[in-house]
This record gives C-alpha cells, sequence and structure tokens, in this order.
C-alpha cells in the first residue's frame, strides 16, 4: 500500500488512470460545508476507477504500507507493516505491527501511535507513542509520552527528549541520551 499526498482531484483525474491501482483511499472532508460537494465531485471521477473507494476514515493494514507523506486523521490498524518514507502527521490513530521512520523524514504524532517501532528519522511526539519493541536510531523529541513495552534500544548518540519515559516491560538499552520523567517499572 502507497499513501500519496497530492490535490485528490488532480491525481484522481491525471494520474491515476495511468497507474495500477486495486483499490484507492481519498480524503476530501474538509468540514461540514463542502463535505457533500466534494464527496459528489470525487464520485464522477469514480466511474472511470474500478474499485475505488472514496472518503475512507478507517484502514485496515494487514500487509505492507509506504507512506510517502501525507496526514491521518482517521484510523491505520492491522498486523501490518508501515513505512514513512516522507514526512508524515498523524492526529489520530496509528496500530501497526511495526512502524518504520526512514533516515530524512520526520513523523510528527499529536495521537496515538502504538508499534514496533523502528526509527532511523525524526519523530515528534506530543501526544502517545508505544513501541512495543524496537530501536532509535534517530531522534525522538517532543513533549508527550513514550511507553516502552518491550526490549527497546536508543543506539550510540541518539537522542529521546519526550515529557515522560514509560519503561513498562522489557529490556530498555541506553547507549544514547534520554530526557524527561523517567519511570521504570520493568
Amino acid at each position: 500500500m502507497r499513501i500519496v499526498n497530492a490535490d485528490a482531484f488532480e491525481y484522481a483525474e491525471n494520474i491515476m488512470p495511468y497507474e495500477n491501482f486495486d483499490y484507492a483511499f481519498v480524503d476530501t472532508w474538509r468540514d461540514a460545508s463542502d463535505g457533500l460537494i466534494m464527496y459528489e465531485k470525487m464520485k464522477k471521477l469514480e466511474g472511470n476507477m474500478e474499485g475505488f473507494i472514496s472518503n475512507a476514515a478507517f484502514i485496515s493494514n494487514n500487509a505492507n504500507m509506504v507512506a510517502d507523506g501525507g496526514i491521518n486523521e482517521g484510523t491505520i490498524a492491522g498486523d501490518g507493516n508501515m513505512v514513512v518514507a516522507g514526512d508524515f502527521f498523524n492526529s489520530a490513530t496509528i496500530a501497526q505491527a511495526t512502524l518504520a521512520v526512514e533516515n530524512g523524514n520526520t513523523l510528527i504524532n499529536a495521537g496515538e501511535i502504538t508499534a514496533g517501532l523502528n526509527n532511523e528519522g525524526a519523530i515528534v511526539n506530543d501526544n502517545m507513542l508505544t513501541a512495543t519493541t524496537g530501536t532509535n536510531a534517530g531522534s525522538i523529541e517532543g513533549t508527550g509520552s513514550l511507553n516502552i513495552n518491550g526490549n527497546f534500544t536508543n543506539e550510540d548518540n541518539k537522542v529521546i527528549h519526550q515529557g515522560e519515559v514509560n519503561i513498562n516491560s522489557g529490556v530498555f538499552a541506553n547507549a544514547g541520551e534520554v530526557s524527561g520523567i523517567i519511570n521504570n517499572a520493568a
């Protein structure tokens, strides 16, 4: 699965007809005043695309998803693996088997994320980030809470600055820098 951050109407009209998509999830919602207008405009373009789904608020991912950038304001959940390969903003919920942030990319989290975490980029967490296992080879910063619920490594000279770091279970191997209120219940 690939997430594309682009103008939905321009992409659906000019690029999608030439791509080999099985499904498309398109979020056209801005607010109540234009929701129906946007939906009807996208439905007109849908006729040329078999398997097209519009206005998805929930994505069930049990495979591999690559996010080339974008915004999640709904729920991405399942047993799949999500790769952030472009700057990505989450204001809602991501629950995946693994979440990888590639080098040079930023994940901004104002929602809740639960996943096995492999971070080589930058995570700005201002709410709730729960790592079931993983490695930080980049930076995790912000005012939020990092919950560690399994074996987790903060690599050499890497940074975790959070309002609160809760080590609930597993082994936390730290070769870098950690700051914030640290609670170790493991």
